[in-house]
C-alpha cells in the first residue's frame, strides 16, 4: 500500500478530514516521516520501519509512552491523534518550533528536560502497561553484555577497510581496558531495583523549542522501563546536540529520587558513563553495516561516502571522550 493510501485511510478512520497534500520531512534516519495537510490542520505521519531480525515492537513502545503522557496531562510532547497497528503508522500534531544548538543549551533548558523526566515518573505505574526500553538493563553486568554484543556485531560484519581498522586497533583495545575495573567493581554482578520510565534516545536532538520558550520532546519508539543511571548516561552521550558535562552533577542530583541507594546511584552512573560512550561509538558505526541499508532506504536517507567518513570521524571523537572519562574516574 502506498503512503498516500495509508495516510488517507488513517485520516478517514479517525474523521480528521481529507488529505490535501503530503510531503516527506528530512532528518529521520530510522523511519519515514511526512507532513500532512488536511482542510483543517497540519499533522505528522510517522511510518515505522520493520525488520524481521529486530524483535523490538517500536509501535507499542511509542504508543504506550504517549498514552502514559496523556494520562498525566503532560503537554511537552506532541498530541497523538491516531495510530494503526496494521499499517505501523502514527498521526501526530505538527509542532512549530526550532532545533536547539549546543551553544544554546543552558541550565534553564536542562532544567526543562529534567522536569520532563520528573513528570513522566511522577506517579507509580504498573510495569505491564509500559514495555522495557530498547536495550533496557538493570545491572552493570547486563549493560556491559549488551555493548559487547554491539561491538561483536561490528567486528563480524563491517567490511569497510578504514572502519575495520578503527574497530580492531582502537575501539576493541580501549573497550577491553575500560571494562576491567567495571567488572571488578563490587556492584557489577548485583542487580538493583531502581528503574524508571525512560523516553530512551532522549536529548535535545529530539526536541523543538517553541516561540514562547516551551520545549517539546518527541520520538519515543525506544521508550520504556530502564535504569535511571543509563538514562542519564545516554542523555549526556548522544552526539547530535551534545549536552555539556558541566551539568552532569545537576542531572544526577535532580534524578536521584529515582534510586533507593543515593550514593550507589551516583557511583553507578559515573562508572557506566565511559561504557555508554563506547555504545554510542558503536551506534555511529552502524552506518557501515549492510543490515542497516534497508532501514535507510525506507527513510530515504541513503549513505554516501562523505557521510560514512563523517561517521568515522565522529566515532573517533566519541572514543577519545570515553578514554578521558575512564582516565578521570
Amino acid at each position: 500500500m502506498q503512503i498516500e493510501e495509508k495516510a488517507t485511510r488513517l485520516l478517514q478512520a479517525n474523521k480528521l478530514g481529507p488529505l490535501i497534500s503530503l510531503k516527506q520531512l528530512t532528518g529521520g534516519r530510522n523511519n519515514s516521516v511526512h507532513l500532512i495537510n488536511t482542510s483543517t490542520q497540519n499533522l505528522v505521519l510517522k511510518m515505522f520501519f520493520h525488520n524481521k531480525l529486530d524483535t523490538r515492537d517500536r509501535f507499542i513502545a511509542e504508543t504506550s509512552f504517549y498514552a502514559h503522557c496523556k494520562s498525566l496531562n503532560i503537554t511537552s510532547v506532541p498530541r497523538l491523534f491516531a495510530a494503526s497497528r496494521e499499517d505501523q503508522t502514527l498521526l501526530l500534531d505538527f509542532i512549530v518550533g526550532r532545533k536547539l544548538k549546543t551553544s544554546a543549551i543552558s541550565e534553564i533548558s536542562l532544567t526543562k528536560a529534567l522536569n520532563f523526566l520528573i513528570e513522566i515518573n511522577s506517579q507509580s505505574v504498573l510495569r505491564s502497561k509500559i514495555p522495557t526500553a530498547s536495550e533496557g538493563g538493570f545491572s552493570l553486568k547486563k549493560h556491559i553484555e549488551m555493548i559487547e554484543i554491539r561491538l561483536g556485531r561490528l567486528e563480524k560484519f563491517v567490511v569497510d577497510e578504514a572502519a575495520c581498522d578503527f574497530i580492531h586497533t582502537k575501539l576493541r583495545p580501549l573497550w577491553n581496558r575500560l571494562i576491567r575495573p567495571i567488572a571488578r567493581h563490587k556492584i557489577y554482578n548485583s542487580g538493583h531495583v531502581e528503574r524508571c520510565i525512560s523516553p530512551s534516545d532522549f536529548g535535545f536532538h529530539n526536541c523543538l523549542a517553541q516561540p514562547g520558550g516551551n520545549l517539546i520532546f518527541y520520538d519515543f519508539e525506544y521508550a520504556g522501563w530502564d535504569d535511571p543511571a543509563k538514562l542519564i548516561c545516554d542523555f549526556f552521550c548522544q552526539v547530535e546536540i551534545p549536552v555539556p558535562f558541566m551539568f552532569l552533577d545537576l542531572a544526577i542530583e535532580t534524578l536521584n529520587f529515582l534510586a533507593k541507594e543515593k550514593r550507589d546511584f551516583s557511583e553507578r552512573t559515573m562508572l557506566l558513563l565511559p561504557a555508554i560512550k563506547i555504545k554510542w561509538c558503536c551506534l555511529l558505526l552502524n552506518e557501515f553495516l549492510s543490515s542497516e541499508e534497508k532501514r535507510r532506504r525506507f527513510a530515504k536517507q541513503l549513505n554516501t561516502p562523505q557521510r560514512l567518513t563523517t561517521q568515522l570521524w565522529k566515532a573517533n571523537a566519541v572514543l577519545d571522550d570515553a578514554r578521558r572519562l575512564a582516565e578521570a574516574h
